[in-house]
Order: structure tokens, then C-alpha cells, then sequence
């Protein structure tokens, strides 16, 4: 089943590497297979709701950063 999550990826921007929290997406085997183009967010429509994004993305701490190369689908690449 695929699904998402936030991640710290290393991007090549105007060829420097910078360091950003992004959704990633995983194919049905569970490797990552893509991202958002624009850094993550933490909003919603209450602000439990925006605490809740926000601490989700405190568990990207605790995984491997990724690069643009660990993402396994040219296709699905800066999604979003």
C-alpha cells in the first residue's frame, strides 16, 4: 500500500546542496518514490490539526536523510 511521510532530503538547488523537510512518497513496496517540489508545511483547519502535522514530522529525526537519487521513480519525482 503506498503511502507518505516527512523526510529530510538533501536537494541540489543551483548546484548547492541544501537540506530540507519534504513529503515523500513510497510505492506499494515501500520504497520512496517521490516528493514535493515545495518544502513542508504545518498547517490545518484547527490548530490541533496543525499540531498534528507538525508533530509528525518530529519522527523524520529519527530516519536516514534521502536524496533526489534514493527516489526510486523518475516519474514520480517533485510531485505536488
Amino acid at each position: 500500500m503506498s503511502h507518505w511521510n516527512y523526510r529530510f532530503v538533501a536537494v541540489d538547488i543551483d548546484g548547492e546542496t541544501e537540506i530540507g523537510l519534504y513529503e515523500v512518497y513510497y510505492d506499494d513496496d515501500g520504497r520512496p518514490n517521490g516528493r514535493t517540489k515545495e518544502l513542508a508545511t504545518f498547517s490545518g483547519a484547527t490548530k490541533m490539526e496543525a499540531w498534528d502535522a507538525y508533530s509528525r514530522a518530529g519522527a523524520a529525526l529519527g530516519t536516514p536523510m534521502l536524496t533526489d537519487s534514493d527516489l526510486t521513480s523518475d516519474e514520480g519525482r517533485n510531485t505536488g
